[in-house]
Formats: C-alpha cells, sequence, structure tokens
C-alpha cells in the first residue's frame, strides 16, 4: 500500500503540457514537468472533473430523447426501419422494405453537394484589402488540402437525416510535420454534451465532447496513467453498428471546454482532457503558457446547424422524423400486396390422410410425373382458394407514396421527370425551380454555417500561422501562382495618429460573402447563353459602353458586377485610345508634315467606321492653315469630333 501511494504522490506530482489537436484524441505530447504540489493549489484537480462529470451526466440525461431519435433515424437510413414497425398483423410475414424515405434524403443530398460553397473575403477597411484577397486565395487551398469538401457532404448527409450537423473547427499540431493546420471535423451528436435549453452552443455554460481511446494508446502517451485506468469512466449512447464493437479495452478520454471571465470583463476559452478523475490537460493550469485561453476567439469550436428547429432545443428534426409515419404504412401495404401475390401465384392443397398421391412428387414442380395409387378423385386433393386484394389498396399506398413526396418536397419534377400533359421547357423549368425552394433553404442554411467555419479558421490562421508557409494558388486565366503567407497582416495594426493624438490598435476584420463554387449543367448553360446574348446585342462593344451600363444596371444575374467592370473598361480603354489620337494628330500637324496628318486622318476614319479617303499628293512645304487643301480641312474637322472626349 506504501509503494502504491509513493506512486499515485509521483503521479499527481507530474502535469503534461500538450497542444490539442482535432477531437479523435490524436494528441501531441510533451515532456512531463515536475512541480511541487505544496506550493499551489491547481485550480483544475481530480475534484473539479469528478464535479464536471457530474454536469456532464446532468447533459446526458436531457439529451436521452435526441439520442433515441438519432438511433432510430440512422436505423431508417439504412432500411432497416421493421425494428421500429409495431404491427402484430405482419409478425413472421414477408417484410419489404422500401426506399422512399431513403430517395427523398440522397435527392437532396445531391442537390446540397452540388452547390458546394465558396467563400468571398472583403475587408472592411481598405488598409486591409490585400490581406483579404490572400485570405480569399489561401483558405480553399487549406480546406482542399484537409479534404473539407468531403466533410461538407458529410455534414449535408447528417444534416438531412438527423436533424442537424455539427462543424468542430480545431487547430492540429500533427499536421506538416509538426507545423499544424487547421482541420474541420463532422462532429457526432452523440459524442458531443451542452446544457439542456439553450438554442446557441456559445450560451452553453460548458461542452463536452467525449470519444473512445484504446488503453494501451492511453498509457503510451501518458505514463501517469500506467496503473490508473479502470474502464469504468462515462458510458455514451452507441449506434447498432453492423460491425460488432469492443469497448471492453477502451476508455472515454473527455475533452472539457469552458469559459471564464477575466478581471477585466473578457471571457476566455479553457480546455481541460482527462480520463476517469485524471488531469492529461489544463490551459488554465498554465497560465503563463496560456495567458488568453486554449482558442484567442474564445468561442467553443464547435458550430451547430439545425434542419427543422424546435423551441429548447440545440439540435433540430429531420426529414426522417417527418417521413417515417409515410414510411411505416407503405412498408406495411407493400409487405401485405407482395405476400398475397406470393399466396396467389403459389396455390396451397388439402391433402387427405392416407390419400393415393405422392405428395413430395406433388410438390416438386420439377417432376413431370406425378405417381397415384388406384383412382385419383377430389376428395384425395383439394386447392385451398385464395382471393387477390382488393384494388383499393394499391390506391391507398399511392396515395401515401404520393402524400410523402408532397410533404418532403420530393415531387417526381424535382428529380428530372414531367407531370402528365406539361411539355413546355419553360414550364417545366418554372416547376423545377418551385419544387426546389426547401433544398435552396437548406443550402442557405449551410452557407451560413460556411460563413462561421471561415471566420474560425481566420481566427486560428491569427492566432497559429507565425511561420510563413507557401501555397500554390490559381491566378487569372488558370496561371498557377506561389504566394507565402503568415499572419503578419492579421495581427493588431498600428493606427495613424490623428491631431497629435495616438489612436491605438486596430484588428483587422474581414466580412465573409458566401456563393456557390459548382453550378449545375443547367445553370451554366443559361448563364453561357445569357453572355452569347449580351455580346450579339453589341454590350461588349466599347463605343457601346454608356448604353450596356444603363441596360446591365436593370439587369440581375449572377456575375453582374463582374461583367459591369469589363464592359466599363472598356468603354474606358476606348476613350483612352481616342485621346491619344488626338495628341497624335496634333503633333502631326505641328511637325508640318502633310503626309503623315493625312495618313492618320485617313487612319481615324477607317477605325470609326466612315471608310478611307482618296490619297492626293501633298506639298510638302508648310503652308499656312488658310492654304491647306479643302479635304485635309474636312478629315481633320472629322477627326477631331471623332476624337472629343
Amino acid at each position: 500500500m506504501t509503494i502504491r501511494r509513493k506512486k499515485k504522490a509521483q503521479q499527481q506530482a507530474f502535469r503534461l503540457k500538450e497542444m490539442q489537436t482535432p477531437p479523435d484524441n490524436r494528441l501531441m505530447t510533451e515532456e512531463p514537468v515536475a512541480t511541487d504540489p505544496e506550493t499551489k493549489p491547481l485550480p483544475i484537480d481530480a475534484l473539479a472533473v469528478r464535479e464536471a462529470t457530474q454536469r456532464l451526466k446532468k447533459y446526458k440525461q436531457g439529451k436521452l430523447n435526441l439520442e433515441k431519435r438519432i438511433v432510430a433515424n440512422e436505423q431508417y437510413w439504412k432500411l432497416r426501419q421493421w425494428d421500429y414497425i409495431d404491427d402484430k398483423a405482419t409478425k413472421d410475414k414477408l417484410k419489404i422494405d422500401t426506399a422512399w424515405l431513403w430517395n427523398t434524403i440522397a435527392s437532396k443530398h445531391a442537390d446540397m453537394v452540388m452547390g458546394y460553397p465558396e467563400a468571398n473575403i472583403r475587408a472592411k477597411r481598405g488598409d486591409d484589402v490585400k490581406e483579404a484577397e490572400k485570405l480569399k486565395s489561401i483558405i480553399p487551398v487549406i480546406q482542399k488540402e484537409n479534404k473539407y469538401e468531403e466533410t461538407y457532404s458529410d455534414l449535408c448527409n447528417e444534416f438531412l437525416k438527423g436533424g442537424g450537423c455539427i462543424a468542430g473547427v480545431f487547430w492540429d499540431g500533427h499536421l506538416h510535420d509538426g507545423l499544424g493546420d487547421i482541420v474541420v471535423k463532422d462532429i457526432d451528436v452523440l459524442e458531443l454534451f451542452w446544457e439542456s435549453g439553450i438554442d446557441n452552443i456559445q450560451d452553453s455554460r460548458e461542452v463536452f465532447k467525449v470519444a473512445y481511446v484504446d488503453n494501451d494508446i492511453l498509457k503510451a502517451r501518458y505514463p501517469q496513467l500506467k496503473y490508473s485506468l479502470n474502464g469504468k469512466g462515462l458510458t455514451v449512447t452507441k449506434y447498432r453498428t453492423e460491425d460488432h464493437i469492443d469497448y471492453s479495452n477502451k476508455s472515454c478520454v473527455i475533452d472539457w471546454y469552458y469559459k471564464k471571465t477575466l478581471d477585466s470583463g473578457k471571457q476566455i476559452l479553457h480546455l481541460c482532457k482527462y480520463v476517469d478523475d485524471i488531469v492529461l490537460f489544463s490551459s488554465e493550469n498554465e497560465p503563463e503558457k496560456y495567458p488568453k485561453g486554449w482558442y484567442h476567439h474564445g468561442k467553443y469550436p464547435f458550430i451547430v446547424n439545425p434542419l427543422f428547429k424546435i423551441k429548447g432545443s440545440l439540435y433540430g428534426y429531420s426529414y426522417t422524423d417527418i417521413g417515417r409515419g409515410d414510411q411505416n404504412a407503405i412498408d406495411i401495404i407493400t409487405s401485405a400486396i407482395i405476400s398475397n401475390a406470393v399466396e396467389t401465384s403459389l396455390p396451397r392443397y388439402f391433402s387427405r390422410l392416407g390419400g393415393n398421391i405422392n405428395e413430395q412428387e406433388f410438390a416438386d414442380h420439377t417432376k413431370r410425373i406425378v405417381h397415384v395409387q388406384g383412382n385419383l378423385d377430389d376428395a384425395s386433393i383439394r386447392e385451398i382458394g385464395s382471393s387477390p386484394l382488393p384494388s383499393f389498396v394499391v390506391n391507398v399506398r399511392d396515395r401515401l407514396i404520393d402524400e410523402m413526396k408532397e410533404t418532403l418536397g420530393n415531387r417526381d419534377v424535382s428529380n428530372g421527370g414531367s407531370v402528365s400533359g406539361v411539355t413546355a421547357a419553360s414550364a417545366i423549368a418554372a416547376m423545377q425551380e418551385q419544387s426546389g425552394k426547401l433544398t435552396k433553404e437548406h443550402i442557405k442554411s449551410m452557407y451560413a454555417m460556411h460563413e462561421q467555419i471561415v471566420d474560425m479558421e481566420i481566427e486560428l490562421m491569427r492566432q497559429f500561422y507565425n511561420t510563413t508557409r507557401e501555397y500554390r494558388i490559381t491566378g487569372q486565366m488558370g496561371v498557377d501562382k506561389y504566394v507565402q503567407y503568415n499572419n503578419e497582416g492579421l495581427q493588431p495594426q498600428i493606427q495613424p495618429s490623428v491631431m497629435g493624438i495616438e489612436m491605438g490598435l486596430r484588428l483587422p476584420c474581414f466580412d465573409i460573402e458566401v456563393s456557390s463554387a459548382k453550378q449545375s449543367p443547367y445553370t451554366k448553360l443559361e448563364q453561357n447563353e445569357l453572355a452569347l446574348q449580351l455580346y450579339n446585342a453589341g454590350v461588349f462593344s466599347p463605343q457601346n459602353a454608356d448604353n450596356a451600363l444603363a441596360l446591365l444596371k436593370f439587369m440581375d444575374f449572377e456575375h453582374k458586377d463582374e461583367m459591369m467592370r469589363v464592359v466599363q473598361g472598356n468603354g474606358t480603354l476606348l476613350m483612352k485610345y481616342q485621346q491619344l489620337q488626338k495628341v497624335a494628330f496634333q503633333l502631326a500637324q505641328a511637325l508640318g508634315d502633310p503626309v503623315m496628318t493625312e495618313q492618320l486622318a485617313q487612319a481615324i476614319l477607317m477605325e470609326n467606321g466612315q471608310g478611307a479617303m482618296t490619297t492626293h499628293a501633298v506639298n510638302t512645304d508648310i503652308q499656312p492653315v488658310s492654304a491647306e487643301p479643302a479635304h485635309m480641312t474636312k478629315a481633320r474637322a472629322q477627326a477631331e469630333q471623332s476624337t472629343q472626349v
């Protein structure tokens, strides 16, 4: 017992410093630092984490209904809905799993992924325009390196089938050989716990992220756990997976995020990582290293996006919850129809005991001959009569399918089908536009979530991008361009003094506008057709710049501002060119060179569409203006008129 107490005292005397990585608990550890436990008690100790665990269990109890619903929704997604259908009439009978609800979710998911977001970062002040342009080019590269497109697809899938999605924005110190980078993770709602009754995760008193880690891995990373793991920590609700997962040799590692208010009134975010009641890391226990908390932006690194919001709940309800009733009824009726069809197509028979029929040969349809003894009559064997289901049963099933399509916004026209009697392309396009209203609303919600993700990414770059990095970005005309970047432009900037008064520091801030990075083939075709029509109408001709700008001002389409800049640039370029023509013509006159003057005049007239003039011999001697030939005077007047600004 004495040896065990000494070991326990030694374990408590060591604290392990580490950098936090994504919530899969792949931790970057440092050498333990010895401290004197008698000098000053640590803010976060075993007692503090035990109290935190009690609050965590209370949060978990408040989430039970949500967790049951999430597990059931996952079963419906896997076409295991019969686990939740309580129908005694179909017990021990054929059970058909139809995929009408699954098709609704898959169709909407495809539409949402097609609208993959792209962030346009704009500076709030003119001094930060260059920094905003750099961020606009670099952030998509960071997201691509960390496979954010796959994460976005997973978030959309959870959003539709579960009733919401949760994104985690973290700093991973393992990436790029220890240089570190930003990662965005799809967080499982069963592994995240928050204060009950809130509708914004930032309002929660604290947030807990849990994950199971193998005990041998934990002991290898944290020597103080060698004799301490008991595997009797928190139990988390689990999905009904196809594979059997053994949790007997795993422990629940908890990331405890909480906020502290400083004396100045500013809130900072702290992180404590622990298992059982053993503290593995605490940023509050190291105030010298983390004076501004774990993440300097002071927010929980989680973004929750509910689908259909519910009062008093952070999460929402899903298409699975809405369509579950119709899906159950469709499956019950479909199973009855199929069972009746099987019974009708395979008739059964009454056979008298001791009859003269070889029943084995009679039941075997491959036998061409069935042997009997004696005479064969109807008393020996008789068919059991069966009647087909009435037609209204099929009609009810079809009505339920139509009801589900209408309720969930997954009508045939939205999937490329057409309504009977509608053949005009414009009418079909209008119906498709109307049928996609729900999906557009969901895409807009995901864009708002993406805006928050990008904002957190910028804040993590402000905190951690101290070392210069090099990125390959795509410049104009698709040309590769290599740029170097660090967070120097994101740090507080000195403001110029006003009337000798120092204005202090300002923090560069940016506005984030999200649009679709990918367009559907129909949208691309529509935009291309519009561009061709505008080109044929002369919108891009420099001579029509003023009229074209007036026209575009009253139009509404994507990339309108960019097109107006191009048209305005063409008009400005033409004006400058005409000014240079005028200057050249005047210089030729001043030099007294009639030949050059005549050539310039003819060139100006030809470029302005007035045709070429007949060339006449011109006296090279300098003559007074009054003695100038009449055709030269006329050419000069026309050239000056065409080059007026």
